[in-house]
């Protein structure tokens, strides 16, 4: 595998050239999340005052999204409130009460319809990032020439960037918070490939270590 194939699959841009090796993989992300936020920080205020001169209209996607939104939150309180307050009437109950049984019916359809359709989303979703994650793993474990490319020195550099490398989010719009939501995953390991991780350590300054990586909690810790 070459180096530019792990960079290519990295979230964090290419290491600047011009830096000094003795810099960390950790400082270096460092150094790269202040130049980013101050980065960000100026799109800001560009996009604030683009968006004060016009006004952004919905993307065709975004339109699509809320009108299945409203269908699906909307059809099936609608037609069990209404088909209650029929019943209620028939039976002799005033229209009024029977109304509002209906409507605090059909909200309480309408939440826990949006509770089911939620969790559901997460899970597939939740998959879908845990499976990206785990193609990546087919770029593990670094070969000695990455590991100085990337200045990973140590067992901490290396383990953050098997976090920020194999962890994936996956974008989707979400039923219940009614707005566009983000979920990541690192997907566990197979023993083999961790394995081949920890041979890979010998290559690291700090070969003598006596620690190891290990995979806990959705994520890379140091373990001895």
């Amino acid at each position: 595998m070459k180096v530019n194939d792990v960079k290519e699959y990295c979230h964090f841009s290419e290491i600047n050239n011009n830096l000094e090796l003795k810099h960390s993989y950790k400082e270096i992300q460092e150094i790269r999340q202040n130049e980013e936020y101050e980065k960000l920080c100026k799109e800001i205020k560009e996009r604030q005052k683009q968006e004060e001169e016009e006004k952004i209209k919905p993307t065709k996607k975004e339109r699509l999204n809320k009108a299945l939104y409203l269908f699906v939150i909307s059809i099936i309180p609608i037609v069990a409130a209404v088909l209650l307050i029929i019943e209620l009437i028939r039976d002799g109950e005033h229209i009024f009460s029977s109304i509002f049984a209906g409507c605090f019916i059909g909200f309480i359809i309408s939440f826990f319809e949006l509770r089911v359709i939620s969790m559901i989303q997460i899970e597939i979703k939740d998959s879908k990032a845990n499976d990206l994650s785990r193609k990546k793993m087919q770029y593990i474990p670094l070969t000695e020439g990455e590991l100085i490319s990337l200045n990973i020195h140590n067992i901490y550099d290396y383990i953050s960037f098997l976090n920020d490398f194999l962890t994936v989010g996956v974008e989707y719009f979400s039923f219940f918070d009614f707005k566009n939501v983000e979920i990541y995953s690192c997907a566990k390991p197979p023993k083999a490939i961790l394995d081949e991780i920890n041979k890979s350590l010998k290559y690291l300054d700090d070969a003598g270590n006596a620690g190891y990586i290990d995979f806990a909690n959705d994520e890379y810790v140091y373990a001895h």
